[in-house]
């Protein structure tokens, strides 16, 4: 029983990890496309180039830390997934049902949607007018 008290525990304490960076993950992704679209503002109104290159150096530290963050969360992902399939695997069904693996369960797959955003068909590219050019989606580091 102690034994099942401490994986329990364990799943809550990654769980938590998980949720932090997915949510962290969320902000550098939505405070970069701000970034972007500042200066591109700045470009566009022929500001003064210190402006610019200040906005500029705000971006690529953004972009610093969105990669290490990416990179965390990946980390934090893949060992929450390993816990799950650990316990799903041994057969430890009273953890399996508990609450704390629900919720690891539910974290997963909200993870693995900032991780590994649905790709975009060409169609629907030229449909979306309301989606600003170059601009990151939640998981897309591939812009960077």
């Amino acid at each position: 029983m102690g034994d099942e008290k401490q994986i329990i525990r364990q799943l809550h304490i990654q769980t938590g990890a998980c949720k932090r960076l997915t949510n962290d993950l969320k902000m550098y992704i939505e405070e970069k496309n701000d970034y972007m679209k500042k200066l591109k503002s700045l470009e566009d109104s022929k500001a003064d180039k210190y402006k610019i290159k200040t906005q500029r150096e705000l971006l690529e530290e953004t972009c610093a830390v969105l990669l290490d963050t990416y990179g965390k969360a990946k980390e934090a992902y893949a060992k929450l997934d390993k816990m799950m399939v650990a316990i799903t695997n041994g057969g430890q069904e009273s953890i399996q049902n508990s609450e704390e693996a629900k919720k690891a369960a539910v974290q997963l797959v909200a993870t693995h949607g900032v991780l590994n955003p649905k790709k975009k068909t060409t169609s629907s590219q030229n449909n979306d007018s309301n989606s600003e050019a170059g601009e990151l989606k939640e998981g897309d580091l591939r812009n960077l």
